[in-house]
Order: C-alpha cells, then structure tokens, then sequence
C-alpha cells in the first residue's frame, strides 16, 4: 500500500510529540472539566451572573462533541438492538443522572470510541508506512467498544467495596434506632442521613419507594438486587423473614450486627495474608505488558510482520486470546472465595 519508508528518527520524534500532546490535551480537559463544575456550584448561590458566559475553544468543541452524541443517540434509539443492548447499563447509571445520560448515550459512546481507535491505528500506520490490515482495524475497534464496558465494571466494583465498607455503621445505625423504639422506615431514615457514599445514595432510594407506598419485601429485595453483596442478602433477607414473621427486632438485628461485624473482621485478615499473592497476580499480569513495551521502545519495528501480514494478525490474534486465558487462569488460581 506504501511503497516509501519514513525513517525511525522522524516517527520517534512524532510519537513522542503525539504522546505529549494527547497527555496535555487529556490535563487540559480535566482542568476544564474541574472549573466548569466549581462554576455550576457558584451560579446556585450568585444572584447576578457574576461568570463569564464567553466559551471558549474547548467549550465549544465539548458542544460539539455532545451534540453529535445526542444525534447518534437518537438515531440508535430507533434501532431495537441497540435499544435492547442499552438496557445493560442501567445497572451502572444512578437515578439521578439517568435523565443527564440516558442509556443509549452509552452506546453511542462505545460506537464513538471505537471510530476513534480505528482512525488512531490508521494515521498511525499510514504516518509509519506501514501496510495495516482489516483484521487491525477490527481489532483496534473491538477494543475501543469495550472500553467503557471496563471503566463501567470496575467502577461498580469500586462502589461495591465502598458500601461494604459502610455497611457495618449503617447496620448500627438501624439497630441503635430499633433499641428507641422506631420503625423500620424511621431507621431506613435516620441510616440515610448518617451514611455516606453510595450507600447513602442507596438508603435513600429505599426511603422513596417506602414513602411512594412500595411493600417493604419488594423495596427490600429491589435493594438487594442492586447492590448484591452477601451482606446486604443476609440482612435484607432476615429483615423480610421477620416482617412476615414477627419477633423481637433488636434482638434480631443484634445478631445481624454482630455477625456482619465477624465477617468484617475476617474478610480484613484474608486480604491481610493474601496481600502477597495479588502483588505476585498483578506482577505476573504486567509482565507480558511490560516485555512488549520494553521491546517496542529500543526496537519500534520488531513487532512489524504482527501487523503488516496476514499470518502475523492471525498469530497476534492467537497472543491475546492467550492472554486473557492467561489472566483467566491465575486470577482463579489465586482467588481467594470471600474476598
């Protein structure tokens, strides 16, 4: 497809400078980001708008961007497959900004990014005089899709940790409530005010379905569905046994404090002795990683028949299946079952 070579001191220099520009470009965003939501929070309490209104460069292609994404959005609204896929990401989406971004502005995100992956690997090719292969481009688009799919999971997981973390206070909290004579709902309002993080964020969509008129057993087995930690089960599921049974609460909830407190306790001396073994997990992950960028930056050429031949797509294609069964392999290894 080229037919010249550029040589290996002009594509160093434009790869550094592409790497810095996109790290400037990437802190230039997050510094806007950040002012434009310290501006948002001056304007509730200013009576005159005191900030500029001027946008400026960014702003305007922050505009743009958006607009576009709403189109694409609305365009794959009317597709049912994508309607349908969209459904997935209600789990990762709170209430309150599900209006701001409904689901199918996450797929069109995906489609987005995964453009963007197909033209970085193009430009870069072309730039390098490098043949590049439809496989490549499927690859680099496959990979850009799932992008967010990543980012979504681990930050459900990071939100999973935090209300295990919290639990315990909230589980206190209740039981304080029930030796004062209060309500269950009185309790689920009290552990709302109290709590912080996700789980306030939780705590409070239960005290809404309550004061919408939902049973008890369904506002209880809708938060367990949405959290699902173990806790939370044996928690919501003894609270639903004794609203259908009856029997002493706080004698009841005693024992739930008591035993979440044990399992903390223990979950914290499990990740106390499996401490080591993780650090050798992400030491043994990163290693490969590591080789090839090691590799790519004394010899940028050395990965070159990987891209630019078939049997060298087919044989990178069989690397990083290797890999992620590679990862499959000694995370289940490693694992430890109630961590």
């Amino acid at each position: 497809m080229l037919n010249k070579r550029v040589p290996v001191e002009i594509i160093t220099v434009f790869q550094i400078v592409l790497i810095v520009f996109i790290l400037t470009s990437l802190l230039y965003l997050l510094k806007h980001l950040k002012i434009k939501k310290y501006e948002r929070r001056l304007r509730k309490h200013v009576i005159n708008d005191y900030i500029d209104n001027q946008e400026n460069l960014l702003s305007k292609v922050e505009c743009l961007y958006l607009n576009f994404e709403n189109k694409l959005a609305k365009f794959l609204l009317k597709i049912k497959i994508f309607n349908k896929y969209s459904k997935r990401y209600l789990m990762y989406i709170n209430r309150t900004k599900r209006k701001q971004t409904p689901p199918i502005n996450y797929v069109s995100r995906k489609i987005i990014i995964s453009i963007a992956f197909a033209l970085i690997i193009i430009i870069s090719n072309v730039i390098r005089g490098i043949n590049f292969s439809l496989l490549q481009i499927l690859l680099s688009m496959i990979v850009g899709f799932y992008m967010i799919d990543i980012f979504s999971i681990l930050t459900k997981d990071n939100n999973s940790k935090k209300i295990e973390d919290e639990l315990y206070k909230a589980v206190s909290i209740m039981n304080n409530s029930f030796k004062a004579g209060k309500s269950i709902m009185q309790a689920i309002e009290v552990a709302s005010i109290e709590v912080d993080g996700p789980l306030k964020e939780e705590f409070s969509y239960m005290l809404t379905d309550l004061k919408c008129g939902l049973d008890l057993d369904e506002v209880l087995n809708r938060f367990n569905n949405r959290v699902n930690i173990d806790e939370v089960k044996y928690m919501t599921t003894s609270l639903i046994v004794l609203n259908k049974t009856g029997g002493d609460i706080v004698e009841i909830f005693q024992t739930i404090e008591d035993n979440i407190l044990k399992r903390k306790k223990l979950k914290q001396e499990l990740k106390m002795l499996t401490a080591s073994s993780k650090l050798t997990f992400k030491i043994l992950v990163s290693m490969p990683i590591l080789t090839v960028i090691f590799i790519y930056t004394l010899n940028p050429s050395y990965f070159n028949l990987l891209v630019t031949n078939k049997v060298g797509n087919l044989i990178l294609a069989c690397i990083t299946i290797l890999y992620f069964i590679y990862i499959y392999i000694i995370r289940k290894v490693m694992k430890v079952e109630g961590i």
